[in-house]
């Protein structure tokens, strides 16, 4: 997903299947190869592995992310690294990745763009929520959950027109001011009618 923090856009996705030969994280780098430039990547702990942020520092790409407190910084384990609930470092991750890293409470916060202060950190990683929140809507909203296609390309066609379902419903947000849950029981109930003509002229854009 791409976020500027006010319009959200679907820029691709892959299908995992478990017995593949590709992992999660190997999807992901060929997600990240689709062709943007990015101001930022923003990742949760799970997808900071040593490759995928090696990777990121070749394009020139900087990231903000969780880390997990057995990471190592310099060497040795966040959870160890420094005394105290509050504190920020600078050091280098596995890989000779160089950092700055921010832990606030039980949780650490890591960037490669050592310039950047804690509220710049936070602020960024903030917006993660916009991107599971979309997440979130696709799943309930427009039938990503409990799909029962039995093939990979009903499965993804099923997929794609999910994903255009969110477009509309983000459309129609923008101009009616309401949420897309709300907007898909209005549809579904008949409370809210949509053209022939603007149904087409939506087809024709996306």
């Amino acid at each position: 997903m791409w976020t500027n923090g006010t319009i959200t856009v679907s820029v691709g996705f892959h299908l995992y299947r478990g017995k593949e030969k590709h992992s999660k994280h190997e999807l992901a780098l060929q997600l990240l190869r689709l062709g943007i430039e990015p101001a930022y990547v923003l990742l949760d702990a799970w997808y900071a592995s040593a490759r995928l942020l090696h990777y990121l520092q070749e394009q020139g790409w900087p990231f903000v992310t969780r880390l997990r407190k057995n990471r190592s910084l310099n060497g040795r384990q966040l959870r160890y690294f420094r005394r105290g609930p509050y504190w920020s470092a600078l050091g280098y991750l596995r890989g000779h990745i160089p950092v700055v890293v921010y832990r606030r409470g039980s949780k650490f916060y890591a960037s490669s763009d050592l310039e950047l202060d804690w509220p710049a950190v936070r602020g960024l990683y903030k917006r993660r929520n916009i991107i599971e929140e979309t997440f979130k809507i696709l799943k309930q909203a427009c039938g990503w959950e409990g799909v029962q296609q039995r093939t990979v390309s009903s499965y993804r066609r099923h997929l794609t027109l999910g994903l255009m379902a969110f477009l509309f419903l983000n459309q129609q947000k923008s101009q009616r001011r309401t949420t897309p849950y709300k907007l898909r029981r209005q549809l579904i109930s008949g409370k809210l009618k949509v053209s022939q003509l603007e149904l087409q002229r939506f087809l024709e854009a996306a």
